[in-house]
């Protein structure tokens, strides 16, 4: 039972690996349900089990990538002890799903697309930008309290910011990825975080001074 479990797992991880990589290399439009059974090693009626159409595949792809980068970003949040330290770990790891994933933030732009025409993308863009900034406020509130306890502090409109940076700098990049070699973009990105967290939460008394 084992065994048929784990090949099943392996089985489903190579779908989901040939998915991502024909969807982000001929985008939705262009991309086939053949070239992606081929890709995957499967039958056109293994890959139909698995996914009804196209969106579906695609919105399966981006949530099960959003789970590893929650995970990151949880890790970024407990471990930091401060501003600087909250934007380092929030720009390392953001540096390395562009740099290491790109096909990520190709796909992320594929579902603004689709968005608009169908419901799938639609409540898929809204669920993950809500658990997002969940996520962000919480990572936050956390941080002041164990940083700095007092204030009943709300955290959901710098949340928002931080998302839409985090968006903004990825959509840019999946056009132009020459910027994600640019350390004068990550730089700024560091200070752009730090800044904003500093501003809002005074760690140990500390206001935040640009460098």
């Amino acid at each position: 039972m084992r065994i048929n479990k784990l090949f099943m797992e392996e089985k489903t991880d190579r779908i989901m690996q040939a998915v991502a990589g024909v969807l982000s290399e001929k985008g939705y439009q262009g991309a086939t349900i053949t070239e992606i059974a081929a890709k995957a090693g499967v039958s056109r009626g293994l890959l139909h089990y698995y996914f009804k159409n196209k969106e579906e595949m695609l919105s399966r792809v981006i949530r099960h990538n959003m789970d590893g980068i929650f995970q990151n970003m949880q890790e970024c949040f407990s471990g930091a002890s401060d501003a600087d330290e909250l934007a380092d770990g929030l720009t390392s790891s953001m540096r390395a799903i562009l740099e290491g994933d790109p096909q990520f933030f190709r796909l992320f732009l594929e579902s603004w697309t689709l968005s608009r025409q169908g419901p799938v993308a639609e409540e898929l863009l809204k669920d993950i930008h809500t658990r997002f900034r969940e996520a962000v406020s919480t990572g936050l509130l956390e941080m002041a309290d164990r940083m700095a306890p007092g204030p009943d502090y709300r955290f959901d409109g710098l949340a928002a910011i931080l998302t839409a940076l985090v968006d903004g700098l990825g959509m840019q990049m999946a056009i132009d990825v020459g910027l994600s070699g640019d350390e004068k973009v990550w730089k700024s990105c560091r200070e752009a975080i730090r800044g904003l967290v500093a501003s809002h939460i005074p760690f140990g008394g500390k206001t935040w001074q640009p460098v």
